[in-house]
């Protein structure tokens, strides 16, 4: 409706100004009509620039009126920017001017008209004589009478023609109406030049005719429709103005009257007439008028500022609307960056505003109340990098930074992830379609790019808290010195007999325990001077700090050092510290590929987080799950494969995964070394796998409520995983080391480990020249039996075998459920190829010996008498069905007397050609 009225009101008062000037230019000559369309420019040019020095002038005392009135805080804070007065008078100016435009344009059009009105007249009575005379024959000698009348006709006709034009406004020249005195002079003069015969005088030269009077109305119309232009300049740009407030502002408050006012102004905005004059140049010439220079490099136009107040509020409102669907919101939010790009106000003014408040906070001051943005625990440091790159922008800077951030605000709210994030912050990094362009953007922007760095060092942070890393080197040398302080302190209390050994143990395993590789002559010397350096017992952190600067210390490998700082303490540790996982990202690409890549990394990283909040990271398999984490991680130039090689060497070393495997710190960085190497070819997850799967099946095999079959099956699992890769990292971790914490006595570590490392070895190369899925099986069985009599050493009893049931079998343990009948061990390691060839060149380690060695594993245990049968008639069994060609072959025999000798029972053949229990016996 308002559209309506605001367009037959516009059309008519443009008819009422063209239609008035269109008469009025009818009684014009041409000339004068030209010369009030040329006043019409020269005010309306005029008035342009000098409402604008007016408006500055104005603005810059208002300004220092008004700057005492405000609060003292928005005050302050405008004192501190150097450009804060031009800003505040720029849009002072850019209000005001507008309104002087209109008042300089009408005082400037009278004043103009009434110039070019005088000239006007002027200009025709020259014109008129000239015509005149130009017309007139050439006249004899007149009497006095005759020139008397001749002289009053003329001034009669003079004063006619000037009283016209007052009364006409404009030097219209038409017929003389001649009052009766004018009438008769002209009578006789015209008789007298009659009888004289003179030629006739013209005076249509300087009359109106029709083709001077359509020109005429032409230029009448268009003063008319220049001055309606005028008027419409400041009410187009105003109209456009309030329509954008107003639709933001019943956007978030829908009252009646405000959506009134806002038809109102939609109405007065957009209806035909103030769009079509906006678009020829009512607009253009409206922002010229309320553009305004800031610091005289920069200029702002107030539509330009407003309009990206209303759209930053409009993609705000987009954005918390659930109603509006993403995209749209989204292409709201992008709509904030082009009209960023159009204002200046921010740029110039954003940049100053930062710098002053950064000078405060970096004095620990607040900025006229606002305190320094801060963040909890390890994400400080991404919200000081964020405030580093905002506070040391500049104009140019800003723009581009903007637009990365709009953009990254864009995708979030395209994907949902802003709402989403308030009720699961977590969700986020699983939206990999999402993360991936949001990393691609920062990596584009130089700087910005730094951030995906700190963003990456975050999260490696996070997770090494989750694993209780040591999370710097100062901490970690200070934790030593406290250490070293307080275990020196507790042998000074003991008797002086029992301090050297006592103080010699101690400075071993403390650097063991640091990893420190020190010789163990260097250990004992630096306990000696312990002794000597504290001997009145008084030993303080400070003072230990200085003992250790001055002691030197010889490391295995030859090198000398001294423990003066943390950086050489750190430099020397095999420990790993987070702070020494570091981001070089001058050589990341700011490609599609890398921000996919981190992409992964970031999602790979909240799925081990959730892992370890959940308590999910518990038991052995759980090893397996820092696979996919360390292979997003290697496949990202960010992150780099040897930051993720320091980052699997700290979880191996971790408290958490020396409870689950028993790695000692030397171990687990042997091992993380062993997987690093081997995993360029297969990655991570696979080895990983492989040395879960490992790690469970030997606490199977140690546990009483383990079942032999769920043994087997994850001895099979296993064996479908290994790898020659992963099998030579099995082997590493069949270290003496890992077999006592898992039970197995000390006398027993050593060969059960280098069975078990053989056990890896032979099955992979075997794997590794093809086998079935039957020949899986049954190595699976015999690996499964194999491990239960290497590490049947874990058990307290005196048995070997599981109980049959048979009740003339006695001494055997009927408790035991990961167990095996001597058949069920005979049987399984019978059938299959590697196994037995792995208890052969166990119980044959002496290769200069023609005999088994008997319990080569160190058990300490021998079979009871009904497991001896079970194990002989076993055998019998399997020998009774042996051709006699390999009864005959000494290799063959050797399985048999190898099987016999790893549970500690000696096989020969008898004179009847069997097997009997007796090596002495035996018969040739």
């Amino acid at each position: 409706m308002y559209n309506i009225i605001f367009t037959v009101s516009l059309i008519i008062l443009l008819l009422l100004f063209v239609g008035l000037t269109l008469l009025k230019g009818k009684r014009h000559v041409w000339y004068y009509s030209v010369s009030r369309i040329a006043s019409i420019l020269i005010s309306g040019v005029a008035s342009f620039f000098l409402s604008g020095l007016l408006s500055d002038v104005i603005a810059d005392a208002v300004y220092g009126i008004l700057i005492d009135k405000i609060p003292e805080n928005v005050s302050g804070i405008l004192n501190d920017l150097a450009s804060a007065p031009n800003v505040f008078s720029a849009l002072i100016t850019a209000l005001l001017a507008p309104i002087f435009f209109v008042i300089f344009f009408f005082i400037l059009k009278i004043i103009l008209n009434c110039i070019a009105k005088n000239i006007c007249i002027a200009v025709g009575k020259n014109q008129a004589k000239k015509n005149a005379s130009a017309e007139e024959p050439e006249k004899k000698e007149l009497s006095e009478a005759e020139k008397e009348a001749e002289a009053t006709a003329e001034k009669t006709e003079t004063v006619e023609l000037t009283e016209t034009a007052e009364t006409t406004d404009t030097p219209v020249l038409t017929e003389a109406s001649a009052e009766p005195d004018g009438k008769k002079a002209k009578k006789a003069k015209k008789e007298r030049t009659k009888e004289e015969k003179p030629k006739k005088i013209k005076r249509s030269s300087y009359a109106l005719t029709p083709k001077a009077n359509a020109v005429g109305m032409l230029c009448g119309a268009f003063c008319g429709l220049l001055m309606f232009f005028v008027i419409m300049v400041p009410f187009v740009g105003v109209a456009s103005i309030a329509d954008e407030v107003m639709d933001l502002v019943t956007s978030i408050v829908a009252q009646e009257t405000l959506l009134t006012v806002n038809e109102v102004t939609d109405g007065a905005a957009n209806n035909p007439v103030s769009k079509t004059f906006g678009t020829v140049g009512g607009k253009a010439v409206y922002n010229g008028l309320t553009t305004t220079n800031i610091d005289g490099k920069h200029k702002m136009t107030l539509s330009d500022e407003i309009h990206l107040i209303t759209t930053a509020g409009d993609a705000v409102m987009a954005t918390i609307n659930n109603d509006v669907p993403r995209d749209e919101a989204a292409a709201s939010v992008r709509e904030v960056e082009v009209a960023f790009n159009d204002s200046d106000l921010l740029p110039v003014v954003l940049p100053e505003l930062l710098a002053a408040a950064n000078e405060s906070w970096e004095k620990g001051e607040d900025f006229h109340g606002i305190e320094k943005i801060t963040a909890s625990g390890r994400a400080q440091p991404v919200v000081d990098h964020l405030v580093e790159i905002l506070v040391t922008s500049d104009y140019d800077s800003l723009k581009s930074d903007t637009e990365t951030v709009i953009e990254i605000l864009a995708i979030l709210v395209e994907h949902d992830a802003i709402n989403t994030a308030i009720n699961d912050p977590s969700s986020i990094p699983a939206q990999e379609e999402m993360t991936a362009p949001v990393f691609y953007e920062l990596l584009k922007n130089e700087r910005f790019s730094p951030m995906v760095g700190t963003l990456a060092e975050f999260g490696i942070q996070y997770i090494g808290d989750q694993f209780q890393l040591h999370a710097h080197r100062d901490a970690l040398y200070s934790e030593f010195i406290t250490e070293a302080t307080e275990k020196t302190a507790a042998v000074l209390t003991l008797d002086e007999g029992y301090r050297p050994e006592q103080m010699e143990q101690t400075y071993i395993n403390l650097f063991d325990d640091y990893g420190l590789d020190v010789s163990e002559d260097s250990a004992k010397q630096t306990a000696a001077l312990a002794l000597e350096e504290f001997s009145d017992g008084a030993v303080t952190e400070e003072s230990m700090k200085a003992f250790l600067a001055k002691t030197e210390l010889t490391l295995n490998d030859g090198n000398v050092i001294k423990l003066d700082t943390a950086d050489t303490l750190a430099h020397n540790s095999l420990i790993i510290c987070v702070d020494e996982i570091t981001f070089d990202m001058s050589k990341v690409p700011a490609t599609e590929t890398e921000s996919e890549a981190l992409a992964k990394a970031v999602h790979e990283i909240f799925t081990m987080t959730k892992v370890l909040w959940s308590g999910e990271f518990s038991d052995p398999s759980s090893i397996q799950k820092l696979g996919p984490l360390l292979d997003a991680l290697s496949n990202t130039e960010t992150m780099g494969h040897d930051n993720t090689a320091h980052l699997l060497t700290g979880i191996l070393q971790s408290d958490l995964v020396h409870d689950h495997i028993g790695f000692s710190l030397v171990e687990a960085t042997e091992m993380a070394n062993m997987i690093f190497a081997k995993c360029e070819t297969q990655g991570y997850t696979p080895l990983l796998k492989s040395l879960s799967d490992t790690v469970e099946v030997i606490i199977f095999t140690t546990s009483d409520t383990v079942t032999k079959e769920e043994v087997t099956a994850k001895v099979e699992t296993l064996l479908n995983d290994l790898t020659p890769e992963s099998a030579e990292v099995l082997q590493q971790l069949a270290s003496t080391e890992v077999m006592v914490s898992q039970g197995v006595p000390e006398a027993s570590a050593e060969p059960v480990s280098n069975l078990v490392s053989n056990m890896f070895g032979n099955l992979a190369s075997s794997k590794d020249s093809g086998m079935s899925e039957e020949e899986y099986k049954k190595e699976a069985e015999a690996t499964s039996s194999l491990l239960n009599i290497a590490l049947s050493a874990t058990s307290s009893d005196g048995s070997i075998f599981k109980d049959t049931g048979d009740d003339s079998q006695t001494g055997t343990d009927t408790s035991k459920v990961n167990g095996m009948t001597a058949s069920e061990y005979i049987d399984s390691v019978m059938s299959s190829t590697v196994i037995t060839q792995t208890i052969v060149d166990t119980a044959y380690a002496d290769d200069a010996s023609d005999s088994p060695a008997l319990d080569p594993l160190n058990t300490g245990k021998s079979l009871s008498e009904s497991e001896q049968t079970q194990v002989l008639n076993s055998l019998n069994e399997h020998w009774a069905n042996a051709t006699e060609e390999e009864k005959a072959s000494e290799d063959y025999f050797k399985t048999y007397a190898a099987i016999g000798a790893i549970v500690n029972f000696p096989i020969a053949v008898g004179e009847d050609g069997s097997l009997i229990a007796q090596a002495t016996e035996t018969a040739q």
